[in-house]
């Protein structure tokens, strides 16, 4: 079953007079269950193709549908509601509040939503848990190793049950070990929890991983 679809999505930023052309007429679909990775050199256009798909931002031109919603007429707080019901992220730099513990990291994402803050604590317990991570709860981020820090990451990346997780370079501050580790965790979300994945990643190695790749080039598919 289809999760998403682009159609001819094209991102423009202007300045003056002049213009900068990132995608230039992106068209594909993924559906429930996908992992895939988007591949492609710096300057690609893979991050800025991230962040419409995260519905961090919206495209220039094209149609973009999301659960059969038309995200491309969406205004902001639209995008935010889509954004925090159905979608999480993992970022290359963890982006952890050092003042909070794993736990509270973990629980943020539910700060301003109706969940008790029982079922918050137990929510955020479960998936540090499933990450094997529990054990640092009261950890401050600080006192974590890198792969450690990824782990938090993903169980606050999840927490509300998201039907599509988002990462960005997720590995890319980690050594091959982990690395391998956090590939695999992936592969579990997606075959256990039927989470739909896409990873952008400049690591052919980690494309491989994949079942499916898209790969960019100058803002445009190149498969």
């Amino acid at each position: 079953m289809e999760l998403f679809r682009l159609e001819n999505i094209k991102k423009e930023y202007k300045n003056g007079e002049e213009s900068l052309k990132v995608l230039k007429g992106i068209s594909f679909t993924i559906s429930d269950g996908d992992f895939v990775s988007i591949m492609g050199r710096s300057g690609a256009g893979k991050s800025t193709l991230l962040q419409i798909i995260g519905c961090l931002d919206a495209p220039s031109s094209g149609k973009y549908f999301f659960d059969k919603m038309p995200i491309h007429d969406f205004d902001d707080d639209q995008m935010a509601e889509i954004r925090n019901q159905k979608i999480g992220f993992v970022f290359q730099s963890f982006y952890l509040l050092p003042y909070l513990s794993v736990l509270q990291n973990v629980m943020m994402p539910m700060e301003y939503s109706n969940i008790s803050l029982n079922e918050r604590r137990e929510r955020a317990l479960h998936w540090l848990c499933r990450f094997q991570i529990d054990h640092r709860k009261d950890y401050l981020p600080r006192q974590l190793s890198g792969g450690e820090k990824q782990r938090v990451a993903l169980a606050r990346s999840m927490v509300n049950q998201p039907k599509l997780l988002l990462a960005d370079e997720p590995t890319g501050n980690l050594d091959l070990k982990v690395r391998d580790e956090v590939i695999k965790v992936f592969h579990s979300l997606n075959e256990k929890e039927k989470t739909t994945i896409i990873m952008v990643t400049h690591d052919d190695e980690l494309g491989k991983m994949t079942p499916r790749t898209i790969n960019l080039r100058a803002g445009l598919l190149n498969d």
